[in-house]
């Protein structure tokens, strides 16, 4: 490790008699690692000064006529500056400051400037503001960007939190920064704010006892922490956390551990503590900040994983901690005479920053050998896809990829030799002309653009309509236009204890090229290097799933005997049949739900099915292989481990552990503790049967085993009531909180029996036995029972939807999905994965979308981010039946988005919808979507039309699906007359 204080980077001398500085308050390093922003007080009040990174590296450079220590100095603020935040792009700087405001500034590609009107002193680099956001009433304390740019998150000490997005990434003005949504609830200021790197939550932390989770799909409170944070407000005046990069846990700081100060982790796994602090510190905690890199270093002829995090305090002490050691890595005391107010980690993990309140900052350098290697982002996206769907650094990785691949296929397809028979189509040529040659710039540019700008072009393909209505009219041509320290011994700590499951692991290794590498290579290079890692796909029989009910569910085998009453059928061949093939014959009178859209199927693979209505019940016959039905714990390895809560030992693992041994093995379920790195078992249930599955809350357990039987355990390891006894081995069990004192629990069983059951039960205090205190009172009330086929497509997983009413959701082997509407009883399809197995179109075509998808309720119901494919990032439908699947596709969720999606969802699907009717000239639902959204041409009429879908108004929508047409110039006549329309509608108006 190298450390060193630069002293010329100050704010300026505050008093010369006591050879103090104006404070620095926060600091951030860009994400290219070339320069370094603080902020804080200066001479004229509020200072940001943005430095030179390659001076602090190396403190031998000298400044010379082309470069200079200071890039540029901004003193818009009236009053100090609190903190200071880079954009993940780096194009943007977002500044709060005590005179309740955030600005963000933009450089400009002008020369040489002065900071401040009359300054002597010249900078190489010119910051120009470009949106100044005041929508708080007092002091803006922290910020926070969102992975992906697109949203900004503000805390102030009015206890309220600013939320604001980016709505063109390509528009500089200020109606770029628009305000989504002010968040309240705290009842003290809120003095930090992190961002979910999945993209579903957001943390705060303020005064009022603890740290808040909000969801981001409806910004309501997802959970209150506030057990290790007592009152102690006012103690200070920062309380950064952070949220780790593997989105597993969240450090928040200024927590208590028996009168000492400590940061407390919190598992993401159900929002609670991990049991384990990082101590040592002797006064309040500011800030904490993880590196945003997930590091690996060899050990057993293998790799681990570390998380990297970096805490400061009042005390004046420095920390480094990794999840390799059992302590600290660092330590490093009286480094500043007054407080620490920020870290800052470069985008390459091994440089750390810090700044105090005493206006100095200091640099620390850390080796390979100490921090390890950083994964690349391709491995945290794979991480993150994996554990909870969907990621936001994707969205930067690879959305251009498929979007470019999208329009140039379009454009191609569908200019050719087109007649312009109209200005407007002339207008509407031009529009696409540029458009096209944005996507050449983007291209051809590999060197000289970095690749999240190329991110930000690709992504204005798609919101050009907003810059149409302003810049473009369509019906008028003419306007297209080094210091060496001891590390301290003092900090006694043990490793931080990572609770992994299914949702809390970290990544497992993956070979991917890093990023710099795979910026350069060409797209037909990654392309045969992707094909030599990925053997080629095995040739699977197609096998297809429906539900059927129970009373019609019988099982034929080809015979030549027939049952009484049941006239004998001549099985169909299917084309992939193999010859004198002896399938089975599964005969149904209803299904409930089906896995594949009626439309999508094809002339050459349509399952063998014929109907006879005479004089008997309607039958259709369907292939139905028998395949093994993987439960829970098959999926999980046999072991699974969560946390719960006990009432006197506090936060507890629970491990649950199958045995190897055949009838005579012992299976179990152990609750312990972890302390002072020693592990104590609280309490153990041993079983001679193997668990199938299990789910959990805070305060109970469930778990099925192999018998049949489903138990119900306190997190004491009593049991709740006595065995349950199902009519199948449990499969999966799932379980959501529905308020503090009702919980439901839903299982599903290897026959395919859903069953949902309502607990009402309250926690006692006592760790011992239960028996006498009314189990018939604990036992849990059926809410609804189903029954669905899970003997073709097995289900993998089951959970609630969100929001209030909690649906209960089945995900299939391919990635097919289905909930089950508890108000109407009946099934809905929320996603079909299609007919072509793992190399299915539809899932190509999922899993490539989802990134660019904004998120909310339906994509995490959807979980496109879970679906592996062989190949992503290329949505061209060269022949008819991928052209089918992709509108089949579009068609899909279209009507899930605007049952079960978000505003923004069902907008982003809106979009992308019409524009495949455009590309494919469906015109006759081309002039429905028109007609509808643009209305009646008078409002005077009396019709039952209704202005607005989904809270948006249809006629704003519309507005923004006129460019489409410049992907399909033959529908030119069309536009003219739906244009014409819809400006006659709003001139009425």
């Amino acid at each position: 490790m190298r450390l060193h204080k630069p002293h010329w980077v100050t704010h300026g001398i505050h008093c010369k008699s006591t050879n103090s500085y104006h404070s620095i308050c926060s600091l951030d390093i860009h994400p290219d690692g070339t320069r370094l922003a603080t902020g804080g007080l200066g001479k004229a009040g509020g200072t940001v000064i943005v430095w030179d990174m390659s001076f602090i590296r190396d403190p031998s450079k000298e400044p010379n006529a082309t470069s200079s220590k200071q890039l540029f100095r901004m003193e818009d603020h009236e009053g100090c500056v609190n903190t200071v935040r880079w954009s993940p792009t780096g194009r943007w700087l977002a500044t709060g400051s005590v005179d309740h405001s955030v600005i963000v500034w933009e450089k400009s590609p002008a020369g040489t400037h002065s900071g401040v009107f009359g300054a002597k002193e010249k900078f190489s680099e010119h910051w120009r503001r470009i949106a100044a956001l005041r929508n708080h009433s007092g002091d803006v304390v922290d910020l926070a960007w969102s992975q992906d740019g697109t949203r900004l998150a503000s805390t102030s000490i009015d206890c309220s939190v600013a939320i604001y997005g980016v709505s063109s990434p390509n528009d500089s003005s200020q109606s770029s920064f628009q305000l989504l949504t002010i968040l309240k609830g705290h009842k003290g200021a809120v003095k930090g704010v992190t961002w979910d790197p999945a993209g579903r939550f957001l943390a705060t932390h303020s005064d009022d006892l603890g740290v808040r989770i909000w969801r981001t799909a409806d910004w309501q409170i997802e959970a209150t922490i506030s057990k290790f944070f007592p009152d102690h407000a006012d103690q200070t005046a920062l309380m950064r956390l952070s949220w780790s990069p593997d989105g597993s846990y969240i450090a928040a700081p200024h927590a208590v551990n028996g009168n000492f100060p400590v940061v407390q982790l919190l598992n993401r796994n159900r929002w609670q503590a991990t049991g384990s602090d990082l101590v040592g510190h002797e006064k309040h905690l500011t800030c904490a900040r993880y590196n945003p890199n997930i590091m690996k270093k060899a050990k057993n002829n293998g790799f681990i994983n570390i998380l990297c995090l970096a805490i400061g305090g009042k005390d004046r002490c420095l920390s480094v901690w990794s999840t390799a050691r059992r302590r600290a890595l660092v330590v490093l005391r009286d480094l500043f005479t007054h407080s620490i107010s920020d870290l800052t980690w470069s985008a390459s993990g091994h440089e750390l920053m810090v700044c105090s309140l005493d206006g100095s900052i200091a640099y620390l350098c850390f080796t390979k050998e100490e921090l390890g290697e950083p994964l690349s982002l391709e491995e945290t996206v794979q991480h993150h896809r994996g554990a909870y769907g969907q990621s936001l650094i994707d969205n930067l990785l690879n959305s251009s990829r498929s979007l470019e691949n999208n329009f140039s296929h379009a454009f191609n397809q569908k200019t050719g030799s087109v007649v312009l028979e109209t200005p407007e189509a002339l207008a509407l040529q031009r529009q696409q002309e540029e458009l096209r040659q944005k996507m050449g710039n983007i291209t051809s540019s590999n060197s000289g653009v970095k690749v999240a700008e190329k991110v930000q072009w690709v992504n204005s393909i798609f919101s050009i309509a907003e810059e149409s209505s302003k810049d473009v009219s369509m019906s008028s041509p003419q306007k297209t236009g080094a210091i060496s320290t001891s590390i301290s011994k003092s900090i006694e700590q043990p490793s931080v204890v990572i609770v992994s499951d299914k949702t809390s692991t970290l990544i497992n290794d993956v070979a991917i090229k890093s990023p710099s590498n795979a910026a350069a290579a060409s797209p037909t290079t990654l392309r045969k290097q992707q094909q030599e890692q990925i053997p080629p796909p095995k040739v699977k029989k197609r096998v297809e799933m429906t539900t059927i009910t129970g009373e019609t569910k019988t099982i034929e085998k080809r015979s030549s005997k027939t049952p009484v009453g049941v006239k004998k059928r001549k099985r169909i061949r299917n084309l992939d049949d193999d010859e004198g093939e002896d399938v089975p014959v599964l005969t149904a009178t209803k299904t409930t739900i089906q896995d594949r859209h009626p439309s999508a199927a094809k002339t050459g693979d349509r399952i063998a099915e014929k109907i006879e209505d005479r004089g008997a019940a309607q039958t259709v016959t369907f292939r139905a292989p028998q395949l093994k039905v993987p439960d829970q714990m098959d999926l999980c390895g046999n072991r699974a481990q969560f946390v719960c809560d006990h009432p006197i030992d506090g936060p507890i693992v629970v491990k649950v552990a199958n045995a190897e041994g055949g009838k005579n093995a012992v299976h179990k379920i152990t609750g312990s503790q972890s302390t002072d790195g020693n592990v104590k078992t609280v309490w153990t249930f041993l079983s001679s049967y193997r668990f199938t599955s299990h789910a959990h809350s805070g305060k109970w357990l469930a778990a099925g085993d192999v018998n049949s039987n489903l138990r119900l355990l306190w997190s004491t390891g009593c049991a709740i009531c006595p065995p349950l006894r199902l009519d199948s081995p449990a499969q999966i069990l799932a379980a959501t909180v529905l308020d503090d004192s009702t919980e439901k629990l839903a299982v599903l069983t290897v026959s395919g029996c859903l069953t949902i059951w309502k607990l009402s039960v309250k926690m006692l205090s006592s760790s011992g036995s239960h028996l006498g205190c009314s189990m018939e009172k604990n036992l849990p009330k059926i809410v609804l029972t189903t029954k669905l086929d899970n003997t073709r497509f097995p289900a993998v997983d089951l959970t609630f939807s969100p929001g209030e009413i909690k649906h209960p959701v089945v995900y299939f082997k391919l990635g097919s999905s289905a909930l089950f509407h508890l108000e109407r009883k009946l099934w809905v399809e929320l996603f079909n994965a299609g007919e072509g197995g793992e190399d299915s179109f539809k899932r190509r075509a999922a899993a490539t979308l989802y990134r660019t998808c904004p998120s909310g309720p339906l994509s995490e119901m959807q979980k496109f981010g879970r679906l592996n494919v062989l190949v992503t990032g290329d949505l061209s439908a060269n022949t008819p039946s991928h052209r089918r699947d992709l509108q089949e596709f579009y068609d899909a969720q279209i009507q899930v988005a605007e049952m079960f999606g978000s505003a923004a969802e069902f907008k982003f699907w809106l979009n992308r919808w019409f524009q495949q009717l455009v590309i494919e000239s469906d015109e006759r639902r081309i002039r429905q979507v028109c007609l509808d959204f643009i209305g009646p041409v008078s409002s005077a009429l009396n019709t039952s039309w209704e202005s607005t879908i989904k809270g948006l108004s249809k006629r704003s929508l519309m507005k923004q699906l006129f460019p489409h047409f410049a992907m399909n110039l033959g529908m030119q006549r069309l536009y003219v007359e739906m244009k014409e329309l819809f400006d006659n509608t709003v001139d009425s108006e």
